[in-house]
C-alpha cells in the first residue's frame, strides 16, 4: 500500500507532540530518524517537516546554532515543498533573533511573510510566521511596524479561530497553541488588543 510517507508524516508529528510534552530526547531522536528516512526515500515534504521540528526543539532549548542549522536544511528543501517551506523561513528568522543577528532575522521574516501572502494561508505555521515578523521588527527597533504586525497577526488568528464552531476547541486553539497564545499576549501588551 506504500504507506511509508504516511508513517513518516505521523512520526514527524509525534516528534512534535513528544517535544511539547517535555520528552525532548525522544522527540529529537524520532525527528532525526524521520529526516534521515525521508531523505533516503526522497520524501521532501516529510524531511522538511522533520527538520522544522528539530529546529523548534532546538529553539525551545535555547540552542540557537542548532536551530539555525536545522532551519537552513529545511529552507534548502523548501523549493520542493513550498507551502510547508514557509515555516522553515520563520524558524530560521527566530534562530537568527536568538543569535542576535537582527537585521538578517528581519529580512528572513519578511521573506516568510511575503511567501505567506502569496499562498494566502498555510496548513501549519501561519501564526509562527506572523508572530516572528512582529518580534523581528520589535527587536530591530521598528516599534510602530511591530505593533501593526502584531495587530494584523491577532486579526488573522481570530479570523481563523472564528471558523471553529465548537467553543471549547476555539478556546484551546487560542490558549494552548504556543504561537497563538504568544500572539494574543503580545497584542495585549503592545496595542491593548
Amino acid at each position: 500500500m506504500h504507506l511509508q510517507e504516511l508513517t513518516l508524516s505521523v512520526e514527524a508529528n509525534l516528534a512534535q507532540v513528544l517535544a511539547w510534552r517535555g520528552q525532548v530526547a525522544e522527540a529529537r531522536a524520532l525527528a532525526a530518524s524521520v529526516a534521515a528516512s525521508s531523505r533516503q526515500a526522497g520524501l521532501v515534504r516529510t524531511e522538511l517537516a522533520a527538520h522544522c521540528y528539530l529546529a523548534k526543539i532546538s529553539l525551545a532549548g535555547g540552542d540557537f546554532e542548532a536551530a539555525e542549522d536545522e532551519a537552513r536544511v529545511a529552507v534548502a528543501l523548501a523549493p520542493g515543498a513550498p507551502t510547508p517551506g514557509v515555516q522553515a523561513y520563520a524558524l530560521l528568522a527566530r534562530a537568527l533573533l536568538g543569535l542576535g543577528r537582527v537585521d538578517e532575522a528581519v529580512r528572513t521574516a519578511a521573506e516568510a511573510s511575503s511567501m505567506l501572502e502569496s499562498f494566502g494561508t498555510l496548513e501549519e505555521g501561519e501564526s509562527l510566521v506572523r508572530l516572528t515578523v512582529a518580534e523581528a521588527l520589535s527587536a530591530s527597533g521598528k516599534r510602530a511596524e511591530a505593533m501593526a504586525a502584531i495587530a494584523s497577526a491577532r486579526a488573522a488568528l481570530l479570523a481563523r479561530a472564528d471558523k471553529l464552531s465548537d467553543p471549547t476547541w476555539r478556546e484551546r486553539f487560542l490558549r494552548d497553541v504556543p504561537d497563538n497564545a504568544r500572539t494574543l499576549e503580545l497584542a495585549r501588551q503592545w496595542v491593548g488588543g
